[in-house]
């Protein structure tokens, strides 16, 4: 009798746990079925390229010399982390609370997409400077191992010292990362 429950229970948990596995891939009924193609999007040190301007009255001044790789952490569950860690303690600027310097966000189940963000407080260890900052980086895997980032920075309560700019301003480029 015992054991008669324990089959019953194991295949009604059983049926319950399958139900989630699979799926309808279909969006406003049978016949408009979609498929997507899932790019991997390895861990490692990534080459940017296509980097283009959009804004930039944090004078950021990003170029291909100057910012030419990002690093992408992908823990292979869909959290992807995006740049160096920065801590209260590491890196120039250390942020409270740490953070990843392009931020930290999770891939939409079944898609290609992600929004990493960034928000935190920034002290200059070189300078008199320190702000808050907010950073959003729209990422998606056009293939694998190359993503497509649409990254926004804005700055705001930025101490008077800070230079170039030390009002609240705002960044944002468009640009292409690929594993090297």
């Amino acid at each position: 009798m015992m054991l008669n429950k324990m089959a019953f229970a194991f295949a009604i948990l059983g049926g319950v746990a399958l139900a989630g596995c699979g799926g309808d891939d279909s969006i406003g009924g049978d016949d408009m079925a979609m498929s997507v193609t899932l790019h991997k999007v390895l861990s490692g040190n990534y080459a940017v390229s296509n980097l283009s301007e959009v804004e930039d009255s944090c004078m950021q001044m990003l170029t291909s010399t100057n910012y030419t790789s990002v690093q992408v952490t992908n823990d292979g569950a869909g959290h992807l982390d995006l740049g160096d860690l920065h801590t209260p303690t590491k890196g120039n600027p250390t942020y409270t609370p740490e953070g990843y310097s392009q931020g930290s966000g999770m891939f939409a189940a079944g898609t290609n997409t992600a929004t990493t963000t960034l928000a935190t407080h920034a002290v200059v260890t070189d300078g008199d400077c320190e702000y808050d900052l907010t950073r959003t980086n729209k990422v998606t895997a056009t293939a694998d191992n190359t993503i497509s980032i649409d990254f926004t920075q804005a700055r705001s309560n930025v101490k008077s010292t800070c230079t170039p700019v030390s009002t609240a301003c705002t960044s944002h480029y468009t640009y292409t990362a690929t594993k090297m």
